[in-house]
């Protein structure tokens, strides 16, 4: 269980550690600190962010997001000792868009759709900075008790649809905070590619707060495609990973523009659209390489010679993708299927 305070007695600490297990808080002030007279001084400074970046003050509710994930010590009663939790909390707020901190169940004149709206945009607005996504809510006179039946199923519906078709991964509290205070407490500091095999340097401890080891995940991008979720098993003292068979997706050239030419016509330069192209893909006409200029990943144009359209028949166009001698983004040679051009006789 994580708890989640806004008026966090700074006594309690030996209460939450031993007798009721807590290691992880949700908080947005410092301890022993009551939130309607809380300033800007008792606002927590913590990592990544805030300990940098801390914007103004004008609400003690925060009208800026937040995403921390630090140490956060609490005293405990006389004789007793302090603990160093981990908090972390993400938090958006948009006053102007919304009527509320937190969730706004429908009633009867908020629809459904508000409340789904109201998911969605706090979602992507987290994700967009690749944050955990915390949303929290009130069952009190209201808010949730306004609602009806068919308006709450609704509602946990139509977002349990989107969450689904967006791939959101639904995490306990408490794993979340393991896997939190496991990234905060190891780094990557260094990435290789040789050949077809990844290494990966930790330093740190990959574990949860009490100390087991907990798997992590790093995202690997191939080219300019997505990022591809890498598993990293728990470890303590630093580790080092080695990933086999790193490929990248292969080039797709779709389409071929011209996809005919005359033979003996001039030099022309050919567009060549697709898929997963990057800086260095080369076009090769017939297997041999042509000057290529990188469009996007979807686009690549090339230099075709008026030799190479001399002679009446077909030539095979192809994509190859070369891998670099190393970095972060992985990307070992691929080569796309093979398209044909016609270079047909001229009309007398």
């Amino acid at each position: 269980m994580v708890p989640h305070f806004w008026n966090l007695q700074n006594i309690t600490a030996y209460d939450m550690w031993t007798t009721l297990g807590f290691r992880y808080i949700t908080e947005i002030q410092r301890p022993g600190i009551d939130f309607w007279s809380k300033t800007d001084a008792d606002r927590p400074r913590l990592r990544p962010f805030r300990l940098y970046e801390l914007p103004p003050f004008s609400s003690q509710d925060e009208n800026y997001p937040i995403y921390l994930a630090d140490n956060y010590t609490v005293n405990s009663r006389a004789g007793l000792p302090a603990e160093t939790f981990f908090a972390f909390t993400t938090q958006v707020i948009d006053l102007t868009r919304y009527d509320r901190q937190d969730v706004a169940w429908p009633n009867s004149t908020r629809p459904a759709e508000q409340t789904i709206d109201q998911f969605e945009y706090y979602t992507w607005r987290l994700w967009s900075s690749l944050a955990p996504v915390q949303i929290y809510t009130h069952d009190g006179s209201l808010n949730y008790v306004l609602s009806s039946v068919p308006q709450r199923q609704q509602v946990i519906r139509d977002v349990s649809t989107w969450l689904t078709t967006e791939r959101v991964r639904h995490v306990f509290m408490q794993d979340l905070g393991d896997y939190m205070v496991a990234r905060t407490r190891s780094l990557l500091t260094g990435a290789q590619v040789t050949g077809s095999t990844l290494t990966l340097t930790f330093i740190g401890n990959a574990t949860t707060a009490d100390g087991a080891p907990v798997g992590t995940e790093v995202l690997l991008f191939l080219g300019d495609t997505e990022g591809i979720a890498q598993a990293i098993a728990g470890f303590t003292g630093g580790a080092t990973v080695k990933r086999g068979d790193i490929d990248q997706p292969a080039a797709d050239d779709a389409g071929l523009n011209p996809a005919s030419v005359t033979a003996g016509q001039p030099a022309l330069t050919l567009t060549i659209t697709g898929t997963n192209f990057i800086g260095s893909s080369v076009v090769r006409w017939n297997g041999a390489d042509r000057p290529t200029t990188f469009v996007s990943a979807t686009q690549l144009t090339a230099a075709i010679s008026a030799p190479d359209l001399a002679t009446v028949g077909t030539a095979q166009v192809t994509v190859f993708s070369p891998a670099p001698g190393g970095g972060r983004r992985i990307r070992r040679p691929s080569r796309s299927p093979r398209r044909a051009i016609q270079c047909r006789r001229r009309r007398r």
